[in-house]
């Protein structure tokens, strides 16, 4: 991992990103010894660095640039996606991505979570290392076991700037044959050859900058929305002790009336020929045993207790009534229902600090090539024979929460895809 050295000459699989789905892919890959594999980081390998194993330095850091990528800068959450979710990119158009195939053999399953009705509460899970309290990240975990795999290559501080392909190699269909890469301190681009496949990890911004010249490229580009709003704790003995940081979440259900009127409103032009996302998303929130939100609660020193709540979808509202049980009243400083004058005012407050958030997914999705879209769900590049993709850019509906468990589930399917080739 020497960011000064050249790259291999020619390597089998070309791996260009090494966040969280490229280092997946890589260590999965590695355990056929007859193969090669480079994998390309245009950031540095920070993974010993106490700013980055510090659990709150997602807050600072450029987003995914680094050995990593998002899993060793973000806020630690590692929620499943729910069945309804999942089960709308095969509705969609790719046969076996559905909650059933994900469940029964990728980073998520019946020990972590049971998926029963989709609204409800859901276990937190951090991916803190608890043996040394420090963030459990792509880069360490992958990597330890990467480092006794001699057949991969992982190189920091590799910038790649194009793909190159050759002339067609069946019909239409063009063969991605090298990569030219730059290397920090090192002003000369080297030029890389695949002998079988080159595989873009590169995440949802620069995936499909590298494809930008395909047809549909960015245009299934999501994110949330997230409100966060606080409130004060009472200081009460059962309390007292309670450590900063997640303390629960839950896929909840709003009303979503107002929702299935909006998406009528703006999305229904979309219907008719494009990605078919509306048609998926008004399957879910006309569903009543569907979830629409994820809210979490959080604590700080204080004490204070934040409320967060993410829409799931691009229409749904941010601002909703949430009831708090009384039985859970006596810890909140405040435990009555808030009046309508205090909801007014909780309302303005959401509408001036909402925020979108890091869970930017979906710009290069898999749908079928008459939706106008760029990869097959096989993750092969329209035009291409070997041209793949694995990161959160192929999601063609964003999951209902945090995506880093979809993530590390996708990247662990795309690995058995071209292992069965």
């Amino acid at each position: 991992m020497d960011s000064h050295s050249p790259p291999l000459k020619t390597a089998d699989y070309i791996i260009v990103g090494g966040g969280t789905s490229g280092l997946v892919m890589a260590n999965l890959l590695s355990e056929d010894p007859t193969v090669s594999i480079l994998v390309l980081e245009s950031g540095p390998n920070r993974a010993k660095d106490s700013y980055i194993t510090d659990l709150m330095a997602w807050l600072k850091h450029p987003a995914g640039h680094v050995l990593g990528g998002s899993s060793a800068i973000n806020s630690l959450v590692f929620v499943p996606p729910s069945a309804a979710g999942l089960n709308t990119w095969e509705q969609m158009g790719n046969p076996g991505w559905n909650w059933q195939t994900f469940n029964q053999k990728y980073a998520y399953t019946s020990k972590l979570v049971l998926e029963r009705p989709t609204v409800g509460t859901r276990p937190y899970t951090a991916t803190i290392n608890p043996n040394c309290a420090q963030r459990s990240s792509a880069d360490v975990t992958y990597s330890a076991v990467a480092a006794q795999h001699p057949n991969l290559t992982i190189l920091t501080a590799a910038t790649v700037h194009r793909i190159m392909f050759n002339s067609p190699a069946v019909g239409d269909r063009y063969r991605a044959a090298w990569i030219l890469v730059e290397i920090t301190d090192n002003p000369d681009l080297k030029l890389v050859r695949t002998n079988r496949k080159i595989v873009l990890a590169a995440g949802v911004f620069q995936t499909p900058k590298l494809l930008e010249l395909n047809r549909g490229v960015g245009a299934n580009m999501q994110n949330h929305l997230i409100a966060i709003i606080p409130c004060l704790l009472s200081r009460i003995s059962e309390i007292e002790d309670l450590n900063p940081g997640f303390q629960a979440l839950a896929f909840i259900r709003l009303n979503n009336q107002k929702d299935l009127r909006l998406l009528d409103q703006f999305l229904s032009s979309e219907r008719s020929a494009t990605s078919g996302r509306t048609q998926a998303i008004e399957l879910i929130l006309a569903n009543l045993d569907k979830a629409s939100a994820c809210i979490f609660l959080s604590t700080i020193p204080g004490p204070v207790a934040l409320f967060g709540l993410i829409p799931c979808f691009l229409l749904s509202q941010a601002v909703q009534y949430l009831s708090i049980t009384p039985s859970l009243h006596k810890f909140f400083d405040r435990g009555l229902a808030p009046t309508e004058a205090s909801l007014e005012i909780t309302k303005a407050a959401v509408r001036k600090k909402a925020l979108t958030t890091h869970h930017t997914c979906g710009s290069v999705a898999i749908l079928p090539l008459e939706k106008k879209k760029v990869v097959y769900s096989t993750l092969t590049v329209y035009g291409t024979t070997n041209l793949r993709v694995v990161d959160a850019s192929i999601f063609p509906l964003m999951p209902h929460a945090n995506p880093m468990a979809t993530v590390y589930a996708v990247a662990e399917r795309a690995a058995d895809i071209l292992k069965s080739l």
